[in-house]
């Protein structure tokens, strides 16, 4: 997991590996010392980690990506701000062909997403790429992986003057046949 600064003007949302997402504002939190328990932010069902926390203005759409390589993108606007401590909503349709939810990021069309597999493939797409779905969809395939491999994380990148020059090239030659 990660820690973020948010104000609290923020919402951030809570991504479990079930498939649900809980969105809330930071200002909703009271101010603990380190060596206090804490708030609960989101209801956990039986087996479902949290896999992400992400401040919902850091991109204009949420990513998630499960185990078997499985993702979408979702707009930011189909979550709701809801009161913390719930179960959350549906965000991804987990099932047996799927697996479940393994990474989540907030990204926007301009930035490129790279994958890591367990076994040490690594996969870099453009974000905008990805289908862009609905909040209760199951997604599309996003990364091919072996049977005993699993997405294991994540990261997203400016795209820099390097990927820009390479699609001006690709453009122009694609023109030119």
């Amino acid at each position: 997991l990660t820690a973020r600064a948010a104000s609290d003007d923020d919402d951030v949302i809570i991504i479990s590996s079930d498939g649900r997402a809980m969105r809330f504002g930071v200002g909703t939190l009271r101010v603990a010392s380190r060596s206090s328990g804490g708030v609960r932010g989101m209801k956990l069902r039986d087996k479902a980690q949290v896999i992400a926390l992400i401040v919902a203005g850091d991109g204009d759409d949420l990513l998630v990506v499960t185990e078997h390589g499985a993702g979408k993108r979702t707009p930011m606007d189909q979550y709701p701000r809801k009161g913390r401590g719930g179960q959350g909503m549906l965000t991804f349709r987990i099932s047996d062909r799927t697996g479940p939810l393994a990474v989540a990021r907030a990204v926007r069309t301009d930035q490129e997403v790279i994958l890591v597999s367990r076994d040490g493939i690594v996969m870099r797409t453009r974000a905008e790429q990805i289908s862009r779905q609905g909040r209760t969809t199951q997604g599309v395939s996003v990364m091919n992986l072996g049977d005993d491999d699993a997405v294991a994380s994540i990261a997203q990148i400016e795209m820099g003057d390097e990927t820009e020059e390479a699609d001006a090239e690709e453009a122009t030659s694609s023109e030119d046949e």
